[in-house]
């Protein structure tokens, strides 16, 4: 599987759907990723950081563009860092 390929993006976003589904009244995103983490293991590719800003890991930029789309269609409400 590659590391930034389409199907791990649909991994990734119905682990998200299944960590919200369990918890109806939400989490704060950062909870919501460390599920997802906890759950799925990330690759080595996630684990990385990004070079022209360390510290910054690439997995939760990730996990955050991802449900760009989701929240257009309206599948996934966030307000103030809750989802």
């Amino acid at each position: 599987m590659s590391d930034r390929g389409g199907d791990r993006a649909g991994v990734l976003l119905r682990k998200v759907f299944d960590v919200l589904m369990a918890n109806p009244e939400g989490l704060l995103a950062r909870d919501v990723i460390v599920r997802v983490e906890a759950e799925l293991g990330l690759t080595e590719f996630e684990r990385s950081f990004y070079p022209n800003t360390p510290g910054i890991r690439r997995f939760d930029k990730i996990i955050r563009f991802y449900t760009i789309a989701s929240v257009k269609a309206a599948w996934l409400l966030k307000d103030k860092g809750r989802w």
